[in-house]
């Protein structure tokens, strides 16, 4: 309902049956976890669908419209709200264009599985607390403001369930090592692209990395021209469909490896490099 007020003050529709009944897991885009064995249970929240939640309703034209406030924001919503729910498995907020607040509150959410928090306006640092969530499986950070470093270490705690990390279309700047994704056994999409200060590293210091990507988007990056070069661990990815290493100002032959090693792949780009 805190989420309904913040719409309601942003002049946007709401979805007509929050609020309609006590049921809050018969209202639209809610979805509930509970025990059919246990008539005594009571239903947790598990999922949020908030994609593209805003509509914007004036109330004296009919003409459907987004207005923005100064920050380029259609809408707020203050993330603590989420706090109280514990069993929150999904959030997907994207395509809001919100400004999203207190995003450090996800700490507590411990069983989030899929955050899609793709076109908004967050903004600052991401925050090390999101990449640390114990049982995360996919973030999509894409097409926001994050600036600085991406929060990884070689000692950061990182899901081993992870399999999609998207965060493209940010100002991402500092080093990215893909020796820090060395535990992420299940990862298969990684999407850095549009982030021009970004530095990309790919050695895997001699060990096989033990994941198989299926999507690989460097679009746009400061990646190490020894992706091209080779050996790296793009030679041990025998399941690969898409890649994407254009807008990265590579120099040398484009790589035998790449048609000889890669009999999964049915998209790539290397367009706007230094390639003979």
């Amino acid at each position: 309902m805190q989420v309904r007020s913040s719409l309601l003050k942003a002049s946007s529709m709401v979805p007509g049956s929050w609020g309609q009944s006590n049921d809050y897991c018969s209202w639209e885009r809610v979805t509930c976890n509970c025990n059919d064995d246990d008539d005594d249970a009571v239903a947790r929240v598990s999922a949020l669908d908030l994609t593209s939640m805003y509509v914007y309703a004036p109330q004296e034209k009919s003409v459907v419209g987004v207005p923005e406030n100064n920050n380029g924001c259609s809408w707020t919503l203050n993330l603590t709200v989420l706090s109280p729910l514990r069993e929150l498995q999904m959030l997907d907020l994207s395509s809001s264009y919100a400004c999203l607040q207190n995003l450090d509150d996800f700490q507590n959410l411990k069983n989030m599985r899929e955050l899609h928090l793709r076109s908004n306006q967050l903004s600052g640092s991401i925050p090390a607390s999101l990449l640390e969530l114990p049982r995360l499986q996919y973030l999509d950070l894409s097409e926001n403001l994050f600036q600085g470093h991406i929060p990884l270490s070689p000692s950061a705690n990182i899901s081993s369930s992870l399999w999609a990390l998207k965060l493209s279309g940010n100002n991402l700047s500092g080093a990215f090592y893909f020796f820090w994704l060395r535990n992420c056994k299940m990862l298969e999409k990684i999407d850095l692209s549009g982030n021009n200060g970004l530095s990309i590293d790919v050695e895997f210091l001699g060990i096989v990395p033990p994941f198989q990507l299926r999507s690989l988007m460097l679009s746009g990056c400061n990646v190490d021209n020894n992706v091209i070069v080779g050996p790296n661990f793009l030679c041990t990815q025998r399941h690969l469909q898409m890649l994407d290493l254009s807008h990265n100002n590579f120099t040398g032959n484009i790589p035998n490896w790449i048609f000889a090693n890669m009999a999964t792949l049915v998209y790539l780009d290397i367009a706007d490099n230094s390639l003979v």
